[in-house]
């Protein structure tokens, strides 16, 4: 058989096992490569926050509106978000002419601080410092501190009150299903590229000088050049189909609709079309389930917001809302005109 099938096909970095790791078990910076590199994680990360706050939430108030566009919020709070769902925490830093995010890539220790109450004693983390590198080669140690109005460390949520310090919106469940999703995916991948291979039978006749002149010429055969030779030096190609894509294609979309429940999310918003119901309806039964997403969303922020916004610029907020694509009145209209 010749040596030229199957030839090499891209495989995702992802798929090695050092990748298949969760941000608790490994040292480094494994949940960015993974969040960037990863198609489901990249949207249910990096873009649901792009989209739930580029666009200004409704309630800041005219002064607020001010800071909003001035400070680029709808830059700083994708930013915000990114790393705190990745990694459980952040810190935000003003400076007179903008602001940084830091998060665990840059990370180097905690400013703690010795407190006296009630006769005992307990530490207290006042501040950070992180590595600064930049593409020049230049280096710094920044320290931001959190007694003062323009340092604000946010957490996604709340740790266990013991050795987990902040929890990320990205869980062990949801990383379970990413990554067979990724290997499922992987080999599908392989199967498009390669969904078969050329079965060359060589004749009775065939020498082995034949085979090498023949291995060379077959390089060139597609799907508009053949070769010829005697029957007896060349029986002919068979293809060889790799059937195991019907198998696999029932595991992907099962699994897609795993992860879609898990995040609350419709199908739609990680493949961009529906994949079930009919016309403007289901439509915009989806576009309520990511309205709905991106508001709960926004209100697990609004208190931070609230926090930076009265402390770094005196602006106090109310409420803030989501301005919504389509309303719950309206998908209850369309069902009740069915």
């Amino acid at each position: 058989m010749s040596q030229n099938y199957p030839s090499a096909v891209y495989k995702n970095k992802l798929l090695l096992t050092n990748y298949l790791h969760s941000e608790n078990l490994v040292p480094g910076n494994i949940i960015d490569a993974n969040v960037e590199g990863d198609w489901l994680l990249y949207l249910y990360i990096n873009k649901l926050d792009e989209e739930t706050f580029y666009n200004m939430p409704e309630g800041l108030g005219e002064l607020g509106e001010i800071c909003w566009v001035e400070d680029r919020w709808n830059e700083l709070m994708p930013k915000i978000a990114d790393e705190s769902r990745k990694h459980g925490w952040c810190v935000v830093q003003f400076y007179d002419d903008g602001w940084a995010v830091y998060t665990l890539s840059t990370f180097a220790d905690w400013i703690k601080e010795v407190i006296e109450e009630d006769g005992s004693q307990y530490i207290k983390r006042v501040g950070a410092k992180f590595n600064i590198t930049d593409d020049l080669g230049n280096s710094s140690v920044e320290e931001c501190l959190f007694d003062n109005n323009d340092c604000f460390l946010v957490k996604f949520k709340e740790g266990d009150g013991r050795m987990i310090f902040a929890t990320s919106d990205i869980s062990d469940a949801m990383l379970d299903i990413v990554f067979n999703i990724r290997q499922v995916k992987g080999q599908m991948d392989f199967i498009g590229s390669k969904p078969g291979f050329k079965h060359i039978k060589y004749g009775v006749d065939a020498t082995d000088e034949n085979i090498a002149v023949l291995d060379e010429a077959i390089k060139n055969v597609d799907s508009t050049s053949a070769i010829g030779a005697p029957e007896s030096v060349l029986g002919g190609f068979e293809t060889v189909s790799d059937e195991n894509i019907k198998v696999v294609i029932p595991i992907f979309d099962k699994s897609l609709s795993l992860f879609a429940g898990l995040t609350r999310l419709p199908i739609s918003f990680y493949t961009g079309e529906r994949t079930s119901g009919w016309g403007q309806e289901a439509e915009k039964t989806d576009l309520l389930k990511i309205d709905r997403k991106k508001n709960a969303l926004l209100k697990r922020y609004e208190p931070i917001i609230k926090d930076i916004f009265f402390n770094h610029y005196q602006v106090t907020i109310e409420n803030l809302e989501i301005k919504q694509d389509v309303t719950v009145q309206e998908v209850e209209e369309n069902d009740d005109n069915k």
